[in-house]
């Protein structure tokens, strides 16, 4: 396994990237290489770690506004 440590920006880039890769191909997983199937599954790692991410941004966003009121 192979660990990054990226930023939600670069993540997001990353995101895009292999997202235009793979629009190409159906979504019928029995005509769809394998290549393809392993950059969807990564997409969607991506797409969970970056809401999570931004989640938490946005709680410590919350915090930061209401910790001097």
């Amino acid at each position: 396994m192979i660990k990054l440590d990226i930023d939600v920006t670069q993540a997001v880039a990353i995101r895009q990237v292999l997202y235009k890769e793979q629009e190409l191909y159906t979504y019928d997983p029995t005509c769809v290489p394998p290549r393809i199937v392993g950059i969807r599954e990564v997409i969607v790692t991506l797409d969970k770690q970056i809401e999570d991410t931004l989640k938490i941004q946005e709680m410590i966003d919350a915090f930061d506004e209401n910790e001097f009121e």
